[in-house]
């Protein structure tokens, strides 16, 4: 996780769809998940799942994250926890976990691709969904050539992964421009 700190979002379940897009699955059972999270401020009954422990968090660089979790209903099973975002920047949540980096991500966006194609032809400024890879981060090495760090991602995403990439103190200068 990032040196910054999240701020917990006072949010109702009923309110899960300002978190559209489904980032990845965790597999934890609750008291890992409460031992990092905290006690969860909510709790509701998802049909055919069982009872969901949630969570809403907003880091400093804009990101909106809600974990739900869903226990398990029989002795012995897995809880899962699935991961929400604002948007669809999945390379950005993921460096937000606060969990162990061994998870298993959703399926590329599974269900949300076809709305994503469908922006992806606007101009960035028609829809937000269109800026996904408006902006690149770049580093320059220690011969003074620009390389680019990663793909292509939102301006929100970029800031924040310079800032942290800024943070482990290497000699490399990092920056972010518009792709």
């Amino acid at each position: 996780m990032t040196a910054s700190q999240p701020t917990p979002i006072a949010l109702p379940p009923a309110e899960k769809h300002a978190f559209p897009f489904h980032i990845a699955n965790l597999r934890y059972d609750l008291g890992l998940a409460k031992s990092l999270l905290g006690d969860p401020p909510y709790r509701d009954w998802v049909d055919g799942l069982g009872d969901a422990d949630y969570w809403a968090f907003a880091y400093p660089c804009g990101l909106r994250v809600l974990y739900e979790f869903i226990e398990p209903l029989g002795a012995g099973m897995t809880g899962i926890a699935n991961v929400f975002a604002d948007l669809p920047e999945i390379e950005h949540a993921i460096r937000h976990l606060p969990f162990p980096k061994t998870i298993q991500t959703a399926s590329t966006l599974d269900a949300n691709s076809r709305e994503i194609e469908a922006f992806s032809t606007m101009e960035p400024w028609a829809h937000p969904l269109g800026a996904l890879t408006s902006f690149q981060v770049w580093r320059q090495g220690d011969d003074g050539n620009a390389m680019p760090v990663g793909h292509p991602t939102t301006e929100r995403d970029a800031k924040c992964w310079v800032a942290e990439l800024e943070s482990h103190g290497h000699k490399q200068i990092y920056w972010h421009d518009h792709s």
